[in-house]
């Protein structure tokens, strides 16, 4: 499952686990991960890879989204993220190809579509 990047306006952060740390997660406002997996099974799906969740974003992405650590850790956090990006990212391109279905989400799965906002930077 891939998603639609949408203003950091509309995006609300839900802190999940990732490889033993809490790392925030950026889901268009008014979605849930809950709402996600609802959506998911209306189609079906039982197994899926959902990009947002499976790769490590910005570990702080707000001045008030620290979850409580230190510079250094945050630093450390980064680079990691951004080592997993460099090899993986470029896995993404093939696993979409081989996929069977791929399920996009513009404005939010579960939420109503509208076609502005396109002239965004993302």
């Amino acid at each position: 499952v891939s998603h639609a990047w949408v203003a950091d306006t509309e995006l609300d952060y839900t802190i999940t686990h990732v490889n033993h740390c809490l790392w925030p997660v950026p889901i268009p406002r008014g979605i849930t991960i809950e709402n996600i997996r609802e959506q998911l099974l209306m189609y079906n799906i039982r197994y899926s890879w959902l990009d947002v969740l499976c790769l490590r974003q910005v570990a702080a992405p707000r001045p008030d989204m620290r979850l409580q650590v230190d510079a250094g850790t945050l630093a450390a956090r980064e680079r990691c993220r951004l080592d997993e990006w460099a090899k993986d990212v470029p896995l993404i391109g093939e696993t979409y190809r081989q996929a069977s279905r791929i399920v996009v989400y513009l404005s939010g799965l579960g939420k109503q579509f509208h076609a502005g906002g396109w002239d965004h930077e993302r």
